[in-house]
């Protein structure tokens, strides 16, 4: 059994009512939230874990990240699909889409808290604005660019992220 005819009326809703849910704009907007937002996710997360030294919270984030990364190699694999099913009108709407979300990304505002003891916050797995961009900016060029430069040139087998917890 493999993939067939999926209905799409009434998929997408709030911001995303609009879009006329095309396979151009399923993969669209699975390349921007999955590909990007979710890996950047699970790349900070990774991040927030290995800083923590409270083992109740490393503890929940090695769970949560089990998920997630299962989340994240799904997006690629269904951006993938899409791309191969639907050829150049997907590749131009998922390259858009990754543009979008990279800009997105890089357009968060860094903030700064003085007095924050930010040692204290990485210990209960929180990264501060600044780690969490230099992160961001890591994943972006090590994962995401890559990926997505070898997944628009073949969409044949999209890559797998592969999480080992410490």
């Amino acid at each position: 059994l493999g993939p067939g005819p999926l209905k799409l009326e009434g998929l997408l809703s709030g911001a995303h009512a609009s879009l006329a849910a095309t396979l151009p704009d399923v993969a669209a907007l699975c390349a921007e939230e999955g590909c990007v937002g979710e890996t950047l996710g699970v790349l900070l997360a990774s991040d927030a874990r290995m800083r923590a030294r409270d083992p109740f919270v490393r503890e929940v984030l090695s769970s949560m990240l089990e998920e997630e990364v299962s989340h994240v190699e799904l997006a690629w694999r269904v951006v993938g699909w899409c791309i191969t099913q639907g050829g150049d009108p997907v590749r131009r709407a998922v390259a858009q889409a990754v543009r979008r979300g990279v800009a997105a990304t890089r357009a968060t505002e860094v903030r700064r808290y003085d007095g924050i003891d930010s040692s204290a916050w990485n210990d209960h797995g929180r990264v501060t604005c600044e780690q969490a961009r230099a992160v961001a900016e890591r994943g972006i060029r090590e994962v995401i660019e890559p990926c997505v430069t070898v997944l628009l040139a073949t969409a044949l087998r999209p890559p797998r992220l592969r999480w080992q917890p410490e």
